[in-house]
């Protein structure tokens, strides 16, 4: 992958970001949300097209797959790393299992407790664009974070975590 690191006006990127999700959210009746806390550095570092990729991939994905309720797009910047959240609010119960068109392989890590399942991406049956944002994040982040993490909490919905380090 061909990556181009230019320093770009970070808001620029967030807007162009959040008005596509937005529209895509409220377009299906779910309502998108924000929340960047304080402290984002006006001037970032990155490849913009590759974050800016990332970002409306994994929103995407979690608005296809959302059929009420909200997204979230979470962001705090801490030690020249970009921490992203992106969260849904689809809602499983007890007696209820994931629709069998689902957006990624989930494969469960029984370390975890039955409330909150550690999640690992499975190539066979992942949506392309996942896969794509989780190699992109691999590179675009720091070293010690090992890429993204995906958390499926059958009360809360799904869960992205990752970090895009500062160049």
């Amino acid at each position: 992958l061909n990556i181009e690191v230019s320093r770009f006006r970070l808001a620029d990127l967030l807007s162009e970001v959040v008005e596509l999700s937005a529209a895509r959210a409220i377009q299906r009746g779910i309502k998108f949300c924000k929340d960047f806390k304080e402290g984002l550095p006006e001037i970032f570092g990155s490849d913009f097209l590759r974050l800016k990729s990332i970002l409306i991939n994994l929103l995407g994905n979690c608005i296809k797959y959302t059929f009420s309720g909200h997204i979230q797009l979470k962001l705090e910047y801490k030690e020249g790393v970009l921490q992203v959240e992106i969260k849904d609010s689809r809602y499983y119960s007890d007696n209820e299992k994931p629709p069998a068109e689902k957006p990624i392989g989930f494969e469960q890590d029984t370390s975890q407790s039955n409330d909150a399942h550690s999640l690992s991406l499975d190539n066979e049956e992942s949506e392309l664009g996942v896969l794509v944002s989780r190699k992109l994040i691999e590179i675009l982040g720091p070293p010690d974070q090992m890429g993204m993490k995906l958390l499926l909490n059958k009360k809360e919905g799904v869960i992205f975590r990752f970090g895009i380090k500062d160049i």
